[in-house]
């Protein structure tokens, strides 16, 4: 836990006191026993006495009247608190810019880094009149004996505006400083196995986030330094790591859930605990660096090994980005801009690409939707807890199957296991399968299909945007009269194809296999196809006139598109809708 000296719950000697020390004394042979001998001063005092501090008038000029005009630290929030999100917001907003709360001295400074850290230097230099009070202060406020987690917090705000404006070595000496108030306030057990805090769990995430923010700083600053060795360590594997951001941002004081290093990588970790694990594995890398003192075949085994963790990392993050629609944090990828120096000592590693698919197998003609659309998250409160989840789980728990994209072996693996879960579940109750895809695998299709036709459920598909090719298919296999279409989606029907290369013997082999698919997708279209009667409406039952084997032949011959209106009158679709009202009313009798 992190130990401050700003509260009043320290004794100073009173007059009675037999003690020869004087006030000033005392508490200055207490804070070096704190220094010197920690075990001794929890076994007497127990805490460090109390210590006046007062801030130079300058900088509260300078910050203004932040309870009446505080928009820096809604840009703060805004721009800087998603990638160096330290500060639990809600307790901030509560505590700091309460206008019943007291002004201390820490929270002027915290929100005076804020200021600085956002907004742009008014003059021609960024060493500006509000930034050199800034740093006087804080430093003021470290020989003065003060030990408070706000102090701690501006000195990171004000490292990354000095990094931002290139102003070296302050910023270098800035993170140092830093590091070392931190232990001095014990934040750097805040990681460990086993860290506790006497109020809150949200209290030991902010000390804990705030560390690792700390350390991000170190290693980034020691990307240019490579033959200086970072001012702090990382933790080992039973480290733990930051908890889901967006977790993080809407917790009350309750309990959150952080990671721990020894987890595998996971895109629901969230930007800042995949952040924290890109920093150890840049300490790592930066260690092999300098490390010459190994075998040279260990040395080389341990580069392609970060090497491949780098990749690794930075795949996960690229997905994390892409699931939450975020742009991605550039200390996430920082590892890999320390790997061309880690190839250049080590030639046998051969020269990867680390954002493009140049080190993966090649990606399909579509992409899959989950492999590209930004997913939103949905945070609930349960229970009193804060639950997250990405949408299409959410989605799932409401019975509502998607299939967005390519039908892959990934989407086909996807939508039967959700399928089976959903009949085990409640084998009664209806789902739902929305589909625009424009089509793809046809064994995968298959896959989906199958499953449709096997579990207990009605199925209900619809189609929005376009049900091309095997999306067709999976359309026309729902449950009869559950089969729908937005107004201004499109089918399209149209034969397997594929391309193949090798001996006469092979071209024929495969030539036989598509026309036996051809001939089982056909088989299945005559089974769900079912044309409209004269008067545009379907014959009850699905009874009348069915398409023949040769009729469904020719529709295939060539891309054969339908609006939604074809779609219908071809019998692919039970009806067109344009309400979720209409939905309900048309599956009341089949539910």
């Amino acid at each position: 836990m992190a130990l401050t000296n700003s509260g009043n719950n320290s004794e100073s000697p009173s007059r009675d006191d037999p003690s020869p020390l004087s006030t000033t004394d005392y508490k200055t042979s207490i804070t070096a026993t704190y220094y010197l001998d920690y075990a001794l001063l929890s076994r007497s005092v127990g805490q460090l006495p109390e210590v006046q501090f007062g801030l130079d008038p300058a900088l509260v000029s300078y910050l203004g009247d932040y309870r009446s005009d505080h928009s820096f630290v809604s840009h703060y929030f805004a721009v800087t608190h998603p990638w160096m999100p330290f500060l639990f917001r809600k307790a901030f907003m509560e505590r700091i810019l309460n206008p019943l709360g007291s002004a201390w001295p820490w929270n002027i400074i915290l929100l005076a880094a804020m200021k600085l850290l956002t907004t742009a230097p008014s003059g021609p230099t960024p060493r500006s009149t509000f930034y050199t009070t800034l740093k006087a202060n804080v430093a003021a406020a470290v020989d003065s004996g003060l030990l408070e987690l706000r102090i701690f917090q501006a000195m990171l705000l004000i490292a990354a505006y000095e990094m931002g404006h290139g102003i070296y070595p302050a910023a270098y000496m800035t993170v140092g400083t830093g590091i070392r108030y931190g232990n001095a306030l014990g934040l750097g057990r805040s990681i460990e196995k086993g860290a506790g805090c006497p109020r809150s769990n949200i209290e030991l995430e902010e000390q804990r986030r705030s560390w690792w923010t700390v350390l991000l700083l170190d290693k980034y600053l020691s990307l240019s330094l490579t033959d200086r060795r970072p001012a702090a360590t990382c933790p080992g594997q039973d480290a733990t790591l930051p908890a889901d951001d967006a977790l993080w941002d809407m917790a009350e004081q309750t309990e959150v859930s952080p990671h721990r290093l020894s987890e595998p990588l996971s895109a629901a970790m969230g930007r800042f605990c995949l952040t924290a694990q890109a920093v150890i594995l840049l300490e790592r890398i930066l260690q092999n660096i300098n490390d010459r003192s190994s075998p040279e075949e260990f040395h080389e085994q341990e580069a392609k090994t970060l090497d491949d963790t780098a990749a690794a990392l930075t795949s996960v993050a690229l997905q994390e980005a892409r699931m939450r629609g975020m742009t991605l944090l550039a200390m996430i990828l920082r590892p890999t801009t320390a790997v061309p120096t880690l190839a250049r000592l080590n030639p046998s590693l051969a020269r990867r690409n680390y954002f493009t698919s140049s080190n993966r197998s090649p990606e399909p003609a579509h992409t899959p939707i989950r492999s590209w659309l930004p997913v939103p998250f949905v945070t609930e409160s349960i229970g009193g807890q804060h639950h997250t989840t990405d949408l299409f789980s959410r989605l799932l728990k409401e019975r509502i199957v998607a299939i967005y994209g390519e039908v892959d072996e990934r989407m086909a693996a996807t939508v039967t296991a959700s399928l089976l879960f959903l009949e085990a579940d409640n084998p009664q109750k209806p789902i739902n399968l929305y589909i625009n895809s424009p089509g793809g695998s046809v064994t995968s299709g298959l896959a989906i299909y199958d499953t449709l036709q096997y579990i207990t459920p009605s199925i209900t598909t619809i189609c929005l945007g376009q049900a091309a090719s095997m999306g067709s298919l999976l359309l026309a296999g729902g449950s009869p009269g559950r089969r729908f279409c937005l107004p201004h989606s499109s089918v399209m029907l149209h034969q397997p194809s594929g391309g193949y290369f090798g001996t006469a013997a092979d071209i024929a082999i495969h030539a036989k296999e598509i026309l036996r698919v051809r001939g089982k997708l056909n088989q299945i279209y005559e089974k769900h196809l079912t044309p409209r009667g004269d008067k545009g409406q379907a014959r009850e039952g699905g009874e009348g006139r069915k398409f023949s084997v040769e009729e469904i032949e020719k529709f295939m011959e060539r891309d054969y598109f339908l609006s939604a209106e074809e779609a219908l009158e071809l019998g692919v679709v039970d009806e067109i809708l344009k309400s979720r009202k209409e939905v309900e009313e048309k599956t009341a009798d089949t539910a």
